[in-house]
């Protein structure tokens, strides 16, 4: 009896089933990092690199200590970007976080980046403002349908993994 109770039951639903509902439910065509956020930077001039696809991290040491340190080869300086096994020396902190961003949004492959850290700040402040605005929407819609903190977290962790990670 027992069984059959449990049978019977639907299935439970997921975070990731109440992310695509509002997707689909709010009907918005997202931008693209980083092609719809160049602006009136478009005419810049850029540099074409390969991006490894894998988890991004940005170099925050500000010394190379690779010399003294045995350890040295989990650190990593300012300017430089590891995505997986590789490390890429982007030259200015501003196109290493231009790069990681690009990553950590699912681009990968030949990649066109700015020559200039401006630049590279410019475009990434658009992104990031945007992300922001499409968040906060989110978390209203996320709210819509459930009170429960937790649940709510765990939507908007999908929706945004959805919209902003999936290429």
């Amino acid at each position: 009896m027992r069984n059959r109770l449990k049978a019977a039951r639907k299935a439970r639903i997921t975070p990731t089933d109440i992310a695509i509902e509002i997707l689909a439910k709010e009907g918005i065509t997202f931008k693209k990092f980083p092609d719809d956020f160049l602006g009136q930077d478009v005419s810049a001039d850029f540099k074409t690199i390969e991006v490894p696809a894998g988890e991004a991290r940005m170099g925050t040491d500000l010394f190379d200590y690779s010399a003294q340190d045995t350890g040295a080869k989990h650190r990593l300086t300012v300017g430089k970007v590891q995505i997986g096994e590789t490390i890429l020396d982007m030259g200015s902190p501003e196109r290493a976080a231009y790069v990681k961003a690009l990553s950590d949004s699912g681009v990968h492959g030949q990649c066109k980046i700015p020559l200039e850290p401006r630049v590279c700040s410019a475009i990434l402040a658009r992104f990031e403002e945007y992300h922001a605005q499409t968040l906060s929407h989110f978390s209203s819609a996320a709210s819509s349908y459930t009170n429960d903190q937790k649940k709510q977290k765990a939507i908007l962790r999908e929706l945004d993994r959805l919209a902003f990670k999936t290429r």
